[in-house]
């Protein structure tokens, strides 16, 4: 009975991630768009509404899969660290590549990057091409053909930005199920935080300085910068997050925290970004 309900608990954990990585892959597709927007109009009428939609999709597979796991983990019997599965996983954890510019990678650690390398990769193709069969000059602002591609370009990076920053939010903890589960430690994981928030902040960065160059080029650039719209995109706002962002990288740089620690603790801690970013929500 004992080896039945780990096997059923196994195959339920194994479903449900695959499944969840699987419409990480399906959601810039056509399909899933216009089946999404459909999805989105119904969550309006439960209290989920328009925004939980995401939420329900792509969170709660998580969050079920953290409880499984740890139900997994102090359910499993002392016995069962020599198990098959506790040596694979252990085998994952090994170092696989150590001469890199990032270290030393783990089995694990390698497929996590290309798994989110080819979802980028993937996303990034899906999204212009879809975009470029749509194009349309825009009068308004009077953009060329090319300026109008370089603007998509642009906007595309800045979702590649939100997929980094949806997983950036995953918690990092001792003890966490998931992270016992795969075999990952919690030094590894924290590195996995580190190469996020860094592609976050580059594609956001390759993001803010495409549109400010079209908008610069087409001599909107003053108008666009301090629009704050009632609906829509809100620049200025996404300007002074985007600023935010560069400076909070780069306190993380060794050579500027060991130097202004104090100083940046100040300033992030107390009277600085903490208040401002309170006053803007």
């Amino acid at each position: 009975m004992g080896k039945t309900m780990f096997l059923l608990l196994r195959i339920l954990m194994i479903i449900t991630f695959s499944a969840w990585i699987v419409l990480w892959f399906l959601k810039p597709t056509n399909g899933w768009t216009r089946k999404w927007k459909e999805f989105e109009d119904n969550m309006q009428r439960i209290i989920f509404k328009y925004n939980g939609a995401d939420f329900l999709v792509f969170t709660f597979p998580i969050i079920g899969l953290a409880m499984l796991g740890l139900v997994y983990t102090n359910l499993q019997p002392k016995r069962a660290s020599r198990s098959r599965v506790r040596r694979y996983a252990a085998a994952l954890s090994n170092p696989l590549i150590i001469r890199t510019p990032l270290g030393i990678l783990s089995g694990i650690e390698a497929l996590a990057m290309c798994l989110l390398l080819t979802l980028l990769v993937w996303t990034f193709y899906c999204r212009i091409s879809n975009d470029y069969k749509k194009l349309i000059p825009a009068k308004p602002l009077k953009l060329t053909i090319w300026q109008l591609k370089f603007l998509k370009i642009a906007t595309r990076c800045g979702l590649l930005a939100e997929i980094c920053l949806a997983l950036l939010l995953f918690p990092i903890l001792r003890g966490l199920s998931i992270l016992r589960l795969l075999g990952i430690q919690f030094e590894a994981s924290v590195r996995y935080h580190i190469w996020l928030g860094t592609s976050m902040v580059f594609l956001a960065t390759l993001h803010g300085a495409g549109t400010l160059f079209v908008w610069g080029i087409s001599h909107y650039i003053q108008n666009e910068m301090r629009m704050w719209q009632k609906q829509g995109r809100i620049y200025l706002a996404g300007e002074i997050t985007l600023i935010t962002g560069l400076i909070i990288w780069m306190s993380s740089l060794p050579v500027v925290r060991r130097k202004r620690y104090d100083g940046l603790l100040l300033i992030g801690g107390g009277i600085g970004i903490t208040p401002i970013l309170s006053i803007l929500q």
